[in-house]
């Protein structure tokens, strides 16, 4: 069995780059010993030639720590790649000498959590000369394939494809808990936009109940003693806005309640139909112009 594993070993440290991605095949081969790592080692030959055509090893883990150093030894390396792209749950790096090409792509869950897969594929430059392509689509094809164990079983191509098949699966069922998420979230956008709807309403009332209490106080505190229509007073303040204009031409608009100690504003609220519409224009002694607008009241 320990034969079996020193072999297996032997042939993939053949078949790639001793330099270009040493630190990730170093740590590699060191979760590989690991009791926590299931490991599954694939190699195929040309049935002719006898030559390693491809080597892949696929490694599933829980453990957070060996994915951190896998991320560090990625970033180690990402100088010596002739390509590099992650996304939010995976990150795949190419490395290329004149032996081949290795791949290296670490999935992960969402937020960065387990389960982790760790794929390593190499392909020889040869596996695209003219004298392997019969060999690579024969079902004759020789597959070697490894366990954490060290035991070891010859196995139809197919076996290969029903790990990457496994592989795109759980793609997908993590591609489904994103959405799940992605449409919580919305649920909970959509409940905080209510909720926050809901609080301008109250804000609303408790604006009108502010007003409220101002015409409370302006009709309990504002009316002159000598007044003889101080009803009518209050409903044309009601609807009734006013604008002041100064000698310098400066403009203050406010409303008629705000105005209710000013006799001249009050004597003509007093003197004013409820129901009329109109607008009355005051000329004080000191030359402002005070404008009452008994048509748009601001409040």
């Amino acid at each position: 069995m320990a034969r079996t594993i020193i072999s297996a070993i032997a042939l993939l440290c053949i078949a790639i780059s001793a330099s270009a991605q040493a630190k990730i095949d170093k740590y590699i081969e060191d979760m590989e010993k690991r009791p926590d790592v299931e490991t599954t080692y694939t190699e195929r030959r040309a049935p002719r030639k006898k030559k390693l055509v491809r080597i892949s090893r696929i490694m599933n883990f829980q453990n957070p720590k060996y994915y951190q150093q896998l991320i560090k030894a990625f970033e180690d390396e990402r100088g010596n790649t002739v390509s590099a792209s992650k996304t939010d749950k995976m990150m795949t790096y190419r490395f290329e000498n004149n032996k081949g090409t290795s791949t290296y792509s670490l999935t992960w869950s969402q937020g960065y959590s387990a389960p982790y897969t760790l794929v390593m594929s190499w392909r020889s430059q040869d596996a695209d000369d003219q004298s392997y392509i019969g060999d690579e689509h024969s079902s004759g094809s020789e597959i070697l394939v490894f366990d954490s164990f060290g035991c070891n079983t010859k196995v139809s191509t197919s076996t290969s494809a029903n790990s990457y098949r496994k592989q795109a699966d759980r793609a997908r069922e993590q591609a489904a808990i994103a959405r799940k998420q992605a449409s919580e979230a919305r649920k909970q956008a959509c409940e905080a936009r209510k909720q926050a709807s809901e609080a301008r309403k109250q804000a609303l009332k408790a604006n009108r109940k502010a007003a409220e209490a101002k015409r409370r106080a302006a009709r309990a505190h504002g009316y002159r003693a000598d007044c003889k229509y101080s009803e009518r007073a209050y409903q044309n303040a009601l609807r009734a806005s006013c604008r002041t204009i100064s000698p310098a031409g400066q403009v203050r608009e406010f409303s008629a309640f705000d105005a209710m100690d000013n006799s001249s504003i009050w004597e003509h609220l007093e003197k004013t139909d409820v129901n009329a519409n109109c607008i009355v224009t005051i000329t004080e002694v000191s030359g402002a112009t005070t404008i009452i607008d008994m048509k748009s009241p601001l409040i």
